[in-house]
């Protein structure tokens, strides 16, 4: 129905017949599904809420990778500051992530465009980065907590949420 990034834990929603398929997909596509993400992000965020409002296409010089481009696809991301962390002398923050859109890495790739790449992001974060809070977080930082959505059959609306892993507690 949808997918996460390899290393994102979380919910994820899965079809188990073709009715269900169809109306999840009429879901995703109209956008009345609502996704809530945790992430943990390099520095400290001043805002206690924020929006990223930006078009993201396939980064013309990396493939693999995608990048805030004028001329890409509509992108929309809303954030809250849960708290700030002051760690080894770095600060870290948790926010509570809502993607309106549903671009690949789209939370990745704003969080990074706004200089606050998610710890342990190999692709959108620096080596430096990585090496800096490996000790601390030694996994992309970023979980799938919970999706809200009308039940494919019966129309009900239903929310489905994954506990946070341990890692996101330490702090």
């Amino acid at each position: 129905m949808h997918r996460l990034d390899k290393d994102t834990s979380g919910v994820l929603i899965v079809a188990k017949n073709e009715e269900a398929f169809t109306s999840l997909q009429k879901q995703f596509k109209d956008r009345t599904i609502a996704k809530e993400y945790v992430a943990w992000v390099i520095g400290e965020i001043a805002d206690d809420k924020f929006e990223i409002n930006a078009p993201i296409k396939r980064n013309p010089r990396s493939r693999f990778k995608f990048a805030v481009v004028a001329d890409g696809k509509d992108a929309f991301t809303a954030f809250e500051k849960v708290k700030t962390v002051e760690i080894n002398d770095q600060k870290a923050t948790l926010l509570k992530v809502y993607p309106k859109t549903g671009r690949t890495h789209q939370i990745r790739v704003h969080l990074s465009a706004f200089d606050h790449p998610i710890i342990g992001d190999e692709i959108y974060g620096t080596k430096k980065q990585l090496e800096d809070w490996y000790q601390v977080f030694p996994r992309l930082m970023l979980h799938s907590q919970k999706i809200t959505f009308n039940h494919p059959i019966n129309g009900n609306l239903m929310s489905v949420e994954a506990p946070l892993p341990p890692e996101f507690m330490l702090y």
